[in-house]
């Protein structure tokens, strides 16, 4: 009778394989993506979209309390404009001997603008407000003041004499066009992944291996 045959070769696995059908990115691998970014995930501005402000004014003896801008007082995003601004100081709190302080903040308390002089007894007052608002793509960075005053006569002056003009100017960072840029890339590559993994795909077939005699096998359909 012929030999036996000898056992056959242990099985290989497979060269390659395929994901399941329909599979789906994980939610690691997601949230493993999307880890950078999140620092650019803070509260979105729009173009023309109102920035919450809010003023106090001080005195020797009275501090008011920060009260929020009217809605077209108010700084919008992006749009540089001009407003005009009457702090309220009581008549009972105004001394033309003493001095007026005025204070603003910005995107919800978040930037402030230290106390600038609104009038002084030495014979001036804040006329133009020049405020610069650094932004990014959909954020405020960073705010600074620039006042200008002119000559106020101390025995007229009224607090209704001490309204003012206000000048919004925006500058974009230069910084945030790389920032911009990485979340363009990664957002890229999060739709990558989903779209790759939404694509139908075929049944895993491995690669043709030895057969029980050493010679490649070929799969019957």
């Amino acid at each position: 009778p012929p030999p036996p045959l000898s056992p056959p070769p242990p099985r290989r696995s497979p060269r390659w394989v395929m994901a399941p059908r329909g599979a789906r990115p994980g939610r690691l691998t997601l949230a493993v993506l999307l880890v950078p970014l999140l620092p650019l995930m803070g509260e979105a501005y729009r173009k023309g979209d109102r920035v919450n402000s809010a003023v106090q004014v001080q005195t020797r003896r009275m501090r008011s309390q920060w009260s929020e801008l009217a809605l077209d007082e108010m700084p919008q995003f992006g749009v540089d404009d001009e407003v005009r601004l009457r702090p309220a100081v009581p008549d009972v709190y105004f001394e033309r001997d003493e001095d007026v302080y005025i204070s603003f903040t910005f995107r919800d308390n978040n930037l402030a603008l230290g106390w600038l002089p609104l009038y002084d007894p030495v014979g001036r007052r804040l006329e133009t407000l020049t405020i610069s608002l650094t932004r990014g793509p959909e954020d405020v960075d960073d705010v600074a003041a620039e006042p200008t005053y002119v000559a106020a006569d101390p025995e007229s002056v009224r607090p209704g004499d001490l309204e003012l003009r206000v000048r919004y100017r925006w500058s974009f960072a230069v910084e945030h066009d790389l920032e911009a840029g990485v979340a363009t890339l990664f957002a890229l590559v999060i739709v990558a992944v989903v779209v790759l993994n939404a694509l139908p795909q075929g049944p895993t077939t491995p690669a043709p291996g030895p057969g029980p005699h050493g010679r490649a096998t070929r799969r019957e359909d």
